[in-house]
């Protein structure tokens, strides 16, 4: 069956040049609806999608802990405020810190207030040192910097390449702000709302909450 006939068989009172201007006006405005609907890919290269307006997350790779590639299997990401730029934590290298944070300033110039780890596992603390240049506070869970203290040697050892052929205890930063109960943070026009938990992924989690876009880490 012709798609004329099957369309006359639905409407067999209407002329066949509206019937198909009402489908065509029907389908761009379904098509603009998903297009906003659907996060836009902002930089292929590092895998970057805006999620929410200034909501930036860059995917992790599937890999191995002990594997190849293990320093950018996690989660990692930026909001940016008005006034300034809050990083939430910054993958499993400094090489992978040091794209996250070029990637950033390809978006914006404003300067990198915060840097925010939500956990202690390796994949989200070890590119911290990439932002040292920055100077950020470093957020943390009240238990992360002791977490980190007791977890230093054993960074050292096992993602000794993630930290570079010279590696030392000083190139794992840990955080200044301890966080101990829900505490805003102020990016100019952006509040983020930190929430810890004493035991959830691990015994140190900061869920990180854009109070403007409702959107959770």
């Amino acid at each position: 069956m012709l798609i004329s006939e099957y369309v006359f068989e639905i409407y067999p009172n209407k002329n066949l040049m509206t019937i198909i201007k009402n489908i065509t006006y029907f389908a761009l405005i379904m098509l603009a609806f998903l297009r906003s609907a659907i996060p836009s890919e902002t930089n292929q290269e590092f895998n970057l999608t805006e999620i929410a307006k200034n909501n930036y997350v860059h995917t992790g790779n599937h890999a191995s802990i002990e594997g190849i590639g293990n320093d950018d299997i996690a989660n990692i990401g930026f909001i940016v405020g008005n006034n300034c730029v809050a990083v939430i934590d910054t993958g499993g290298s400094i090489k992978t810190g040091e794209k996250l944070k070029n990637t950033i300033r390809k978006i914006t110039k404003k300067p990198i207030c915060y840097v925010i780890n939500t956990h202690v596992h390796f994949d989200h603390i070890l590119g911290n040192k990439a932002f040292l240049e920055e100077n950020p506070n470093f957020v943390g869970h009240k238990d992360l910097a002791e977490a980190i203290n007791r977890n230093r040697d054993f960074f050292l050892t096992q993602f000794k390449n993630n930290l570079g052929p010279k590696a030392k205890a000083s190139d794992v930063i840990g955080p200044n702000i301890l966080i101990e109960e829900s505490t805003r943070l102020e990016l100019g026009g952006r509040t983020l709302t930190l929430i810890p938990f004493s035991i959830s992924h691990s015994y140190n989690d900061l869920i990180v909450i854009d109070n403007k876009t409702k959107t959770k880490t």
